[in-house]
């Protein structure tokens, strides 16, 4: 799979080994620069997957092709290496839905291992990597520098789609991109707008992750949800991305967290944090 694209180097126990011979990759403390294969990818599922699917795909499902717009290879690793991380939160390989539209989705794994080489879904590389557009990661003891994305800053500002809106949202002091939300009426838009450079820009696709965190209680214990998401800006030429802070119409008094990442396609990601507190509607 993508045999022309450059592979990261490896550490192992100290000593620095090329995956490939040298002349191909970037050594020593040079990251290897996947932002090309990254983009293609997600150009590639913006032109033929996004609102275009009749089914949903599958991992067992997916063809060659499928699979090579839908991963990156990183590198090799050891056929006895175990466990995925970046920097040092360990993700695991079981299958998650990427939400496509037209209520369709990719059910696949974050990153697979395949005759001794790493693949990462490029969706997942977009959202995850830092707001300088790199990451380094780990397969066991295989370490990988990586630049994922060369694409400009965004930055994102959260407020209510409506002035008219009930719902309340109040940047919180000292910390970046921190917001405490109180939904008081749960069929209300809210809203992310995005700059870059100071100057409004306006994406016409997003990538999401929306991780939910719950706190434990004298029933349940600390839990989190996560869902990751191909978008479309709220309103055609706008290009703000529009989200409900809590199910569409629920009603019932409930409070927790969410991270959300966000990748304007074009752009580098951005996380917000949101505080969330929802009021019982009369």
């Amino acid at each position: 799979m993508k045999k022309s694209m450059k592979i990261a180097c490896f550490a192992f126990a100290g000593a620095m080994v090329a995956a490939v011979p040298a002349m191909l990759v970037g050594c020593g403390d040079s990251a290897v620069d996947l932002s090309k294969e990254v983009n293609k990818d997600i150009s590639y599922m913006t032109e033929h997957v996004y609102n275009k699917l009749d089914t949903d795909w599958t991992f067992a499902s997916m063809s060659k092709e499928n699979k090579e717009n839908f991963y990156t290879l990183v590198g090799d690793v050891k056929a006895e290496d175990k466990g995925f991380k970046i920097g040092n939160k360990a993700y695991d390989g079981e299958e998650y839905k990427l939400s496509v539209g037209l209520d369709k989705n990719v059910n696949a794994p974050r990153y697979y291992v395949e005759e001794n080489k790493l693949y990462v879904a490029s969706y997942f590389l977009s959202l995850k990597s830092d707001s300088e557009g790199r990451m380094k990661c780990s397969y066991g003891n295989t370490n990988f520098d990586l630049i994922i994305s060369t694409n400009a800053k965004a930055d994102v500002k959260a407020g209510n789609a409506s002035k008219i809106s009930t719902n309340e949202i109040t940047a919180v002091a000292n910390k970046a991109n921190e917001y405490d939300v109180t939904v008081n009426d749960s069929r209300a838009l809210f809203k992310l707008d995005f700059t870059s450079n100071n100057k409004v820009v306006k994406p016409k696709l997003f990538i999401t992750e929306q991780v939910n965190n719950y706190a434990a209680t004298e029933s349940s214990e600390a839990r989190s949800t996560i869902k990751y998401g191909f978008t479309a800006e709220e309103v055609k030429d706008e290009g703000w991305l529009g989200f409900y802070a809590v199910g569409y119409g629920s009603n019932k008094n409930d409070s927790y967290s969410r991270d959300y990442t966000i990748m304007p396609v074009g752009y580098k990601a951005i996380t917000i944090k949101l505080n969330i507190t929802q009021v019982a509607q009369a």
